[in-house]
């Protein structure tokens, strides 16, 4: 491993050609991923209602790398309608999901670094301005995964962080990977108010306590366990607030297993 390498948001998209490869051959794996898997389980309905919701992943991430460059006003308005509407979609096919649904993994060598980067860009249009992404970069790591479902996974972490953000003075959201034994790392951290600890034992249940209040619809972060653990890991909840120390904030820890394989 090489020394770690801090990567704002507005970085992640550079004029470095092998990274510009890098992230655009992940955007190609995460999308015929999820096309896959949508052609495959079609008459499955609880299936089909699972895959929808990946692929509105990578219609998110797509939309905003259509609006770079974009300065006609109506033109950017028109996307972000049907970015609120795809946002909509994604919280009724949510509510669809339930603790029973079948969950089937399409295992594939992913690089984490491609992967992180995606999943920020995918970020974007939850994002605020003035929030500070920082992506703490390792060299290139391989790890089996289902790259849709991980995909999934660390962009509701990455919208959860901003969402909990707001009112927060100099925010900022976090994100690295190592090793550690058998296992990779990846945390997902912010600086926010952190979670009440009536909260914590809540949120990862199905119709359980959400991080966003009322907002929330609570589904969230269940599926997200559920797809850590489909892949032999787990998820470790972090949570600092006022109540217990200055440096308020939640981190987010998934742990995967090198050698995992379907």
């Amino acid at each position: 491993m090489s020394d770690l390498e801090d990567k704002t948001s507005e970085e992640i998209v550079s004029d470095d050609p092998e990274e510009l490869i890098l992230i655009a051959n992940t955007a190609r794996q995460v999308a015929e991923a999820a096309l896959a898997v949508a052609e495959g389980r079609i008459l499955n309905l609880r299936a089909g209602i699972h895959d929808a919701n990946n692929l509105l992943v990578s219609v998110f991430g797509y939309l905003e790398l259509a609006t770079i460059g974009v300065y006609d006003p109506k033109a950017l308005k028109d996307l972000g309608i049907v970015a609120d509407s795809a946002r909509k979609l994604k919280v009724l096919l949510n509510r669809a999901i339930t603790d029973n649904s079948e969950l089937q993994l399409n295992i594939d060598q992913v690089d984490l670094n491609g992967l992180i980067s995606a999943v920020i860009i995918s970020a974007r249009p939850f994002i605020s301005r003035g929030i500070n992404v920082n992506f703490n970069q390792h060299d290139h790591l391989n790890v089996y995964v289902d790259i849709t479902n991980l995909h999934s996974s660390l962009l509701n972490l990455v919208k959860n962080a901003a969402e909990a953000l707001d009112g927060t003075v100099s925010p900022e959201i976090s994100l690295r990977f190592f090793e550690d034994g058998d296992d990779v790392k990846i945390v997902v951290s912010d600086n926010g108010p952190g979670i009440p600890v009536e909260l914590r034992s809540k949120i990862f249940e199905a119709h359980g306590a959400s991080t966003k209040g009322n907002r929330g619809h609570g589904l969230g972060l269940p599926m997200v366990r559920k797809i850590i653990e489909a892949h032999g890991g787990k998820i470790l909840l972090d949570s600092v607030t006022a109540d217990e120390g200055e440096n308020t904030g939640t981190k987010f820890t998934v742990v995967l297993p090198f050698s995992f394989k379907e």
